[in-house]
């Protein structure tokens, strides 16, 4: 399986003992995203400080503003950074499943009214499960690895056989 294959695979997943209809996002689909809204929150917050300016002033400010974007490296840690909130993972599960015929998802938010700290912390939630099977990278599994009642993560390959670590 090539990753074209794998991105926009559909599939199911649950969370809080709701199924989502979802697909597969690409990395590019996740950076597109974060990166637009990198930008639009900029040049929002840009738009507000015009605000208090004298009128002969925003537009050239305005202009700095936009041409002041992060671009490149900069850009890519500031959406990496968006990506590894609680915001960013229910934006990738927004992204994931708001053309999948499932009705009640509006926006991000909606994952947010769901999701809370102690949500991510129960594996039995399957908020992580969940992030896995959106971005493809649900090669962990929780287990009881060592038998003391605690679950932890061991890597599995396709057929959950466990990846040996070297």
């Amino acid at each position: 399986m090539n990753i074209s294959e794998i991105s926009g695979e559909k599939f199911t997943f649950e969370l809080c003992g709701k199924t989502y209809k979802a697909k597969r996002l690409s990395i590019g689909d996740i950076y597109g995203y974060f990166e637009e809204l990198i930008k639009k929150e900029s040049l929002a917050d840009a738009k507000k400080v015009s605000e208090i300016l004298p009128l002969s002033q925003r537009g050239s400010f305005l202009i700095q503003a936009w041409e002041k974007l992060p671009k490149g490296a900069t850009l890519f840690a500031l959406a990496n950074e968006k990506l590894a909130t609680m915001d960013g993972a229910c934006a990738m599960l927004y992204l994931a499943t708001k053309d999948e015929d499932n009705k009640d998802i509006i926006s991000p938010d909606t994952f947010l009214n769901v999701v809370t700290l102690e949500t991510v912390s129960n594996p039995a939630s399957g908020f992580n499960k969940a992030i896995g099977k959106v971005t493809g990278m649900d090669i962990f599994r929780d287990v009881d690895d060592d038998g003391d009642g605690e679950e932890g993560e061991k890597a599995v390959d396709e057929d959950g056989q466990e990846i040996k670590k070297n």
